[in-house]
């Protein structure tokens, strides 16, 4: 069933499928990532007003976090760039941002890409892209298909309505891909979640 699903989005969204990994829920890719990319030597960047999981997850990895202070509520691309350092991995970034409902336009999420070395992971967080019509938005995934260090998340819990189920999932190079694997349980989402999600999103109307 989860090759079905993966191919359901794929299809969905034009995406590559052996790029899209799916969990229980976003939170659980969140963990995996932590787990899979930080030592306790190594720091991640998340931003004042961002998810908490972000922060929880970075601390359960044994890792530092590092916040990165918002301007008027908006995450702010100068000061997340500021906090990039010889020991930083991830930068966890969520656009659209929960709660304070603001996202950062697109040039300066490129900009914030184009400022990160190679070796650092932006772990983008697309969890309300569905709710944005704006031709300034980015939901990500097009910088997955073209660098390797971008790590796009979306959910099923917002747009579907599935929270209670716990489905998410993310698209990254092949690469993470492999690497998250070894870290994810074997039976990370459940049956009845798939089948939801594989009918939500084909239920386009």
């Amino acid at each position: 069933v989860s090759d079905e699903l993966i191919i359901a989005i794929a299809k969905r969204y034009s995406l590559d499928k052996k790029k899209i990994i799916i969990g229980n829920g976003s939170d659980e890719l969140i963990s995996i990532i932590t787990q899979a990319f930080l030592e306790p030597v190594d720091e991640a960047i998340y931003t004042e007003f961002g998810f908490l999981q972000f922060p929880q997850a970075i601390s359960v990895a044994g890792a530092k976090g590092v916040v990165a202070k918002d301007v008027n509520f908006i995450a702010n691309v100068d000061n997340i760039i500021s906090k990039i350092s010889e020991k930083t991995k991830l930068i966890f970034l969520a656009n659209a941002n929960n709660p304070t409902g603001t996202f950062i336009p697109k040039k300066d999420i490129i900009r914030l890409h184009q400022s990160i070395p190679s070796n650092v992971l932006l772990v983008y967080d697309a969890a309300y892209s569905e709710y944005i019509r704006n031709s300034d938005y980015i939901d990500g995934s097009s910088l997955v298909d073209e660098y390797e260090n971008v790590i796009m998340l979306r959910t099923f819990s917002k747009l579907h309505g599935l929270a209670s189920l716990r489905l998410g999932w993310g698209y990254c190079s092949e690469r993470i891909l492999s690497n998250l694997m070894k870290v994810r349980g074997p039976f990370s989402v459940n049956t009845v979640a798939m089948l939801a999600g594989i009918a939500a999103i084909e239920d386009i109307e």
